[in-house]
């Protein structure tokens, strides 16, 4: 009888054994998967961005200063958060929206360019590394140049009109 309880008990043991196994070889698959499909998830968004901007990946990724076939990478490992978010701010879209946790590529932003009466603030041009006088021309061309297609759109108004 003891034999037996005991082979009965190996046999018990045994499948508490596989259980748990099966438990965690099924979670490690679970999670692997997840991880995949987040780090899909994130390339395929950053692809489909570059396209819409006509950009390659390597483009993209010489532009953040970021090694050859990086961004592939992250389809197998996880990014760090500071190149997620350059990568983020690049294009002009949040993190929440790479990470696939928003749907909305573009927010409305409250503080708008329109509210301001500089145009090198509302076309958002870099002037680092110019001295004010370049800066005053650059004003004053922009200015012309909003002033030349307000009124080419005042003159297709007209025309439309007619």
């Amino acid at each position: 009888m003891y034999i037996v309880s005991r082979k009965i008990w190996g046999v018990k043991a045994y499948f508490l054994f596989l259980q748990k196994s099966f438990c965690v070889s099924i979670g490690t698959l679970v999670w692997r998967a997840l991880k995949e499909r987040f780090a899909l998830n994130i390339y395929q968004r950053i692809k489909d961005l570059a396209a819409d901007r006509n950009i390659s990946i390597a483009e993209l990724e010489r532009a953040l200063n970021f090694a050859n076939g990086s961004l592939y990478k992250w389809t197998k490992t996880s990014p760090s958060v500071e190149k997620v978010a350059s990568v983020a701010a690049f294009f002009g879209v949040s993190v929440d929206y790479l990470l696939g946790r928003d749907k909305i590529k573009y927010r409305h932003v409250q503080d708008t360019p329109e509210k301001t009466s500089d145009p090198v603030t509302y076309y958002r041009i870099d002037t680092a590394g110019l001295d004010d006088e370049d800066v005053a021309d650059l004003t004053h061309q922009l200015d012309t140049y909003t002033k030349f297609l307000k009124e080419q759109l005042r003159q297709q108004e007209k025309a439309g009109e007619q």
